[in-house]
């Protein structure tokens, strides 16, 4: 039964299939959809989390990765959807799987679980592989995802007959035409690799091409008749990637085989995928759930700027209209502050547009500008689901240099400037001062949450401004609730 249950968390990590050995159990929908919405809480702290480093700064330094990875989990433990015992890893299934259908809708909506999932499948991998010696256990892995016979570690006489001499530099000390102490494996990042131990080809595996095809260009190996092989310290690479194409894989044809025509024809089921779509609507607070995708667009940008936006991002948008171009950083920052307040990607084309066509022609914009908005939104290159950049990483990573307007002005900012800037936005002096102690003091994010609450008049909430997106969202939610209490409100006779 011991292993049973082993086999079992096998697969759950895994997501191969729902259950193993018909060992089903009826969940009840309720308590389903509840599981599905805490995922989804994770999964955006995670997705917030990773954002904020970025991939080359984790693979460089082993010990922010381990920190990454150890604050992701504890968010993963929060929501109840990391790890756990018996009935846990069916819970856990059951969730995704049914997710996995709610995000099969559109390739935007595959694109955004993907990521999501990535996060998930590579700390559960880092977790359960962690002091693995032999590679049994991963080799396992592979075999369950790909089948017995696609990797397979290479014997003595492949290694001596299928790796290019040429590859095979011996140090100046061992000069023998043996097995040699250094290899060159690349395609793409060739380098020395140092091998000190005759039994190197033991830690060889091969697979064929077809299983690496998005991981070749980032790892190491060599390929010869359709096969790749791998190190072994390339191998948890390899895997992420061959996980991600089978799940890519299995919700797209969701697309095609269900067609959601029948599961919309139960209204119980399509409330449950609207309350996930309600609770993933790209929010990084929490707070709200009723927050309008589509309130923000190329002639409404202007205004929201002046009532909603955080210094910012009103800042960017000044600078933006007034020199009618912003360099990369800039760009960068805007355009994916647009994307996760909601705003669809042909609206931020056409506001881009209608800012930097009063400089060059359509021609030059759609040629040097349209491919990098596309590439924000998800659409072009690795297709990830970019997000916001949050406060902290505004302040430490953005460092605006000559003629660029990105980061946080109030870090940026020297006392005078800001000053002078909030008097521009006709700020009162008493609440400039409450902005330039604040700041004085570098308690950055207090300052930006009196801004709010300076735009937000009479709100009492404990807010901190953590990120742009939840400055915008609680304001605009707090507009709309001023909005609803004086449409309700009696007339007085």
């Amino acid at each position: 039964m011991q292993n049973q249950k082993e086999i079992l968390q096998y697969e759950a990590m895994l997501y191969i299939e729902p259950y193993m050995d018909q060992q089903t159990e009826e969940i009840n929908k309720r308590d389903l959809l509840n599981m599905c919405i805490d995922r989804i809480k994770a999964y955006q702290k995670v997705n917030q989390l990773f954002s904020q480093l970025e991939e080359n700064d984790q693979q460089k330094d082993p010990l922010k990765q381990k920190d990454l990875y150890s604050k992701a989990i504890k968010f993963y433990n929060e929501y109840s959807c990391y790890e756990g015992k018996d009935k846990f890893w069916i819970d856990d299934n059951a969730a995704h799987f049914f997710l996995e259908l709610a995000y099969s809708e559109s390739d935007e909506k595959i694109n955004e679980f993907i990521k999501y999932q990535k996060h998930l499948f590579q700390i559960r991998c880092e977790a359960q592989l962690e002091n693995e010696q032999t590679n049994e256990r991963l080799l396992k892995i592979y075999k369950k995802l790909l089948g017995d016979n696609e990797i397979t570690k290479i014997s003595k006489q492949e290694w001596d007959e299928d790796i290019p001499k040429q590859l095979r530099l011996p140090n100046q000390v061992d000069q023998s035409n043996k097995l040699g102490n250094y290899v060159i494996l690349g395609t793409g990042k060739s380098q020395l690799r140092n091998f000190n131990n005759v039994n190197t080809y033991l830690k060889f595996f091969k697979t064929p091409f077809y299983n690496v095809l998005h991981s070749v260009s980032s790892i190491h190996t060599y390929l010869k008749n359709g096969f790749a092989y791998i190190y072994e310290d390339e191998l948890k690479n390899c895997l992420l990637d061959v996980f991600l194409g089978k799940l890519r894989k299995r919700m797209q044809a969701n697309q095609i085989k269900f067609q959601y025509e029948e599961l919309m024809k139960n209204d119980e089921i399509v409330r449950m995928f609207k309350k996930i779509q309600q609770t993933d609507s790209g929010m990084l607070s929490q707070k709200l759930q009723n927050f309008e995708q589509d309130s923000l667009n190329a002639l409404t940008v202007r205004q929201q700027s002046k009532d909603h936006f955080p210094l910012c991002m009103e800042y960017l948008i000044d600078r933006l209209e007034v020199n009618h171009h912003l360099k990369h950083n800039g760009r960068q920052q805007i355009q994916l502050f647009f994307k996760s307040a909601g705003m669809k990607i042909n609206e931020t084309i056409k506001y881009m547009k209608m800012q930097f066509q009063q400089k060059i022609s359509e021609q030059d914009f759609n040629k040097n500008y349209l491919y990098n908005i596309r590439h924000n939104y998800g659409l072009e290159g690795k297709r990830e689901n970019y997000q916001c950049y949050s406060c902290s990483y505004n302040m430490v990573k953005q460092n605006p240099g000559n003629d660029e307007y990105h980061g946080c002005p109030i870090k940026n900012f020297n006392s005078d400037v800001l000053e002078k800037y909030l008097k521009s936005k006709s700020y009162e002096e008493t609440d400039i001062k409450k902005v330039i102690e604040l700041k004085k003091g570098n308690h950055f994010q207090l300052a930006c949450t009196e801004i709010w609450h300076l735009k937000n008049k009479g709100n009492q909430t404990g807010l901190i401004v953590d990120n742009p997106i939840v400055f915008y969202r609680e304001s605009l939610n707090h507009h709309k609730k001023v909005q609803l209490k004086i449409e309700t409100e009696e007339p007085a006779h």
